[in-house]
């Protein structure tokens, strides 16, 4: 192959002694460590809801949606593709084999006897729930979507790029309390009040509500408060629907000039600008479901977008309950008054930052043990 992109006529034959050029294996090493993280993110983040599959289920899901692939909307459907799949690729190795025996004898002794070890796939009894299926597919669909447009488009997060990236994620959702159609609530500014049972703002249950007061003992028109619970502790509170557009708007604007300032500590920087944004949209809870999916996911594309790197938030039981905790801490900080005062001296995110450095941390060196293995010279 020329330089020019075209064909010389013959193949150029690589001597046996010269390495295979390092950027080459890059690239295609990095594509598959990068659908590992994609894949292990989704899942956690799914988990942290109590929904979707398992992580080799949530794999081969991601493969497929990010190779642009059909995804079959069953497994019964996915095990047949499979099948096809791998009967084709049988019949195209059977035939190189015996273009291999007949072309070259001493070839035939690395063909022979050893079939490989068969791979067991966890058995999830979940794998045939379509909508437990929807939810990974949609996911990982939201993610490529934020992936081509923010991280590698470099597109500006704005309010549209929210909203566009919410009715993915959202797309042939079922609500169980709600009437209306998937369309007709994804990617739209909530209406109501009523968040619904099971959400992080509901984890602390409230007997009795009360009025919001601001400084002046004035009633504020964004804030709906809860009275405290028997065991003394003050629920999470939420954005009034009415304020949810300026709120947004708002947040925009803050994160343009957060990422200024923060560019300048590097990782940590944009660490802590993540773990903002993934607060904000927590705090304010725009839409009427799926708004934890989607600030992990707006949290991980600033990550990719700068740093390079996801993280998957809540693995284990006990992980899980910390970052539930620490989120309704800060949205309980933010409602407490810190809405009030500027961007830069809102500290409320602060502990949930440490938590996406340390992750991020992990991710980094994850990565790096993985390249190095990988792109080693042969």
């Amino acid at each position: 192959m020329s330089d020019s992109g075209e064909s010389s006529g013959s193949a150029t034959i690589t001597p046996p002694e010269t390495p295979v050029p390092r950027y080459e294996k890059k690239a295609k090493s990095f594509d598959n460590i990068a659908t590992k993280e994609f894949s292990r993110m989704i899942y956690a983040s799914n988990t942290l809801e109590n929904t979707g599959l398992s992580l080799e289920d949530t794999t081969r899901l991601c493969e497929l949606v990010f190779r642009d692939e059909k995804v079959p909307e069953t497994y019964n459907e996915e095990k047949l593709l499979e099948e096809q799949r791998q009967k084709e690729e049988d019949e195209a190795q059977w035939t190189v084999i015996k273009w291999i025996i007949s072309a070259q004898d001493y070839f035939s002794g690395t063909v022979e006897g050893d079939n490989g070890a068969e791979l067991t796939i966890e058995v999830d009894e979940r794998r045939e729930n379509k909508q437990a299926r929807r939810e990974v597919i949609q996911h990982a669909r939201a993610w490529k979507y934020l992936l081509e447009r923010f991280c590698i488009g470099e597109e500006e997060l704005s309010v549209n790029l929210i909203k566009n990236t919410h009715t993915v994620l959202c797309a042939g959702y079922e609500l169980e309390d709600c009437d209306e159609e998937w369309w007709q609530w994804s990617g739209a500014y909530r209406k109501t009040d009523n968040i619904g049972p099971g959400t992080l703002q509901q984890i602390c249950q409230s007997s009795q509500r009360k009025k919001s007061r601001d400084r002046d003992g004035s009633r504020t028109p964004t804030q709906r408060s809860y009275g405290r619970t028997k065991g003394r502790r003050t629920p999470p509170l939420y954005i009034r629907a009415s304020a949810i557009e300026n709120y947004m708007d708002y947040a925009m604007s803050d994160f343009r000039r957060l990422r200024g300032v923060e560019s300048m500590y590097g990782l940590n920087g944009y660490c802590d600008l993540a773990a903002w944004l993934q607060g904000i949209i927590m705090t304010i809870w725009p839409f009427r479901a799926e708004n934890s999916k989607l600030a992990r996911l707006l949290m991980n594309g600033v990550l990719w977008r700068y740093c390079g790197i996801v993280i998957p938030l809540g693995e284990g039981k006990k992980e899980k309950d910390e970052y539930l905790e620490i989120l309704r801490r800060g949205t309980e900080i933010f409602h407490g008054g810190e809405f009030s005062v500027p961007v830069e001296e809102q500290k409320g995110y602060e502990e949930l930052a440490l938590v996406v450095r340390k992750k991020a941390a992990e991710a980094k060196k994850r990565i790096e043990e993985s390249m190095r293995w990988k792109w080693r010279w042969t």
